[in-house]
């Protein structure tokens, strides 16, 4: 039986994690992804607001993202709890301070091309929990 026996002659079958991590951010934006520099977690808030805001043609108060926020994102949530509210319902009631309750839409499930823009970016690091991580390339509906 024959024995298979690989040979490299250059340097052309290396590639770094940054010049992989690049390639990979390249191609997602010629794809029409949007590319975000953000490394901070206030940061990443700041953009989940807006791009939920835009979404739902809302502005919404400091006091209603805060309520919204708890609700997608509040400590007492296991994974388990958040998970589900993107797969089951995505669509949140939130009460506005006017007393109104108006439907946040999280994830347009009927129509993915309304989750719009996708975004990409790299190199964020979680600091909180049991342990520091740091993600090479994040890609997200914004």
């Amino acid at each position: 039986m024959g024995r298979y026996e690989q040979h490299y002659s250059d340097q052309s079958f290396y590639q770094s994690e940054k010049a992989l991590e690049d390639s990979f951010i390249k191609k997602l934006v010629s794809m029409g992804y949007e590319r975000l520099h953000i490394n901070n977690e206030s940061d990443l808030l700041v953009n989940l607001r807006k791009q939920l805001e835009l979404m739902n043609k809302v502005s919404l108060t400091d006091g209603e993202w805060q309520r919204l926020k708890d609700m997608i994102l509040g400590s007492q949530l296991t994974i388990e709890d958040k998970t589900e509210i993107i797969q089951r319902s995505s669509i949140l009631s939130l009460t506005m301070d006017n007393g109104e309750e108006r439907n946040i839409c999280l994830l347009d499930k009927r129509n993915i091309y309304n989750n719009r823009p996708f975004q990409v970016l790299n190199q964020y690091e979680e600091n909180e929990g049991a342990h520091k991580t740091r993600y090479d390339v994040i890609s997200q509906r914004a």
